[in-house]
């Protein structure tokens, strides 16, 4: 593992331990030598400490603190700033947290399985460390249609996690657009530690997407209502797990089928999303996503139909 990865194994440590009781520092300093994550069994030095402590503030935005009028334990000051601003910082310090209490309990192993995201291991933590300092990077990228491999400066906005994929959303300096780069289709990353950018200040990166499904941002497509009947069971399942943060149900429905609407723009993610639903999803409008998916499920038949001889 990267030296990156490691620290950011200590950081979630430190931070999942400070938030599961009252430690003082002895108490921490005693947690440490026990860790799985300390190969070598030795203490961590005072200045290590608290340099743990200044990045988590820098990365994550928690702020660790001493109760130095009381009794000497530490605490997160602000704990609820991740949940109330981001949820990929969460999502990181829940998925590096399962994977050190799995470290720790080796009879675990074996029992807790995953979804492996292959195209985040290489380039992720160098990215984020990009996005902290402000710092440009330089992307050897060859994108999925065979157009050959390109380098060029982006500035690193903010990375998304979709459909087993991290992306990388960026300002391509060289055509002025924001463009959105598979991680796993980089063949070569440098930090461009000399130079700095700013982000606009016009610009948030969690409304970037907040029109969309998916990673595509639909600059052709117009913010619609979509409507789409659920049936039987799976309406279930998708009122406890929306779509989309937009969705809302209609009154009226039946125990055979359930309305939900939608405000989003209907891009391909959205259309394939439909898709994996099967039969058991019906759009209702509007009238050209209807047409759209029904042109595509006609030309599904007629391949099938033609292995059988019968077109």
């Amino acid at each position: 593992m990267s030296e990156a990865g490691t620290l950011f194994k200590r950081y979630v440590w430190l931070i999942d331990t400070v938030q599961t009781g009252h430690w003082t520092k002895e108490d921490l300093m005693r947690k440490w030598l026990h860790s799985s994550l300390n190969d070598d069994h030795e203490e961590m030095a005072d200045k290590t400490f608290h340099n743990h402590i200044n990045a988590i503030n820098n990365i994550f935005g928690l702020h660790i603190k001493c109760n130095k009028y009381g009794d000497k334990t530490y605490y997160i000051e602000n704990e609820n700033n991740l949940d109330e601003h981001s949820d990929i910082k969460r999502w990181l310090i829940d998925t590096i947290s399962v994977s050190n209490v799995v470290n720790e309990c080796s009879n675990l192993r074996g029992r807790i399985q995953y979804e492996n995201i292959p195209s985040g291991q290489q380039w992720l933590t160098s990215i984020i460390k990009a996005m902290r300092d402000d710092h440009p990077i330089n992307i050897t990228y060859e994108g999925y249609w065979g157009r050959g491999r390109h380098t060029f400066p982006v500035e690193p906005y903010f990375v998304k996690v979709f459909k087993q994929r991290w992306y990388l959303i960026a300002h391509s300096i060289g055509d002025d657009q924001i463009r959105v780069y598979a991680l796993d289709r980089i063949q070569d990353m440098e930090v461009q530690n000399d130079r700095i950018f700013r982000m606009p200040e016009d610009f948030h990166a969690d409304e970037f997407f907040e029109d969309c499904y998916g990673i595509i941002h639909g600059d052709d497509y117009q913010v619609e209502t979509v409507r789409i009947k659920v049936t039987g069971n799976q309406a279930k399942y998708v009122r406890s797990v929306p779509l989309h943060s937009s969705q809302t149900e209609e009154e009226g429905g039946s125990d055979s089928c359930t309305i939900f609407c939608y405000r989003l723009k209907p891009t391909f993610d959205f259309m394939q999303e439909i898709f994996s639903h099967a039969d058991d999803f019906e759009v209702l409008e509007p009238k050209w996503l209807c047409d759209e998916i029904s042109r595509r499920v006609y030309n599904m038949y007629k391949y099938y139909r033609k292995e059988e001889g019968q077109i």
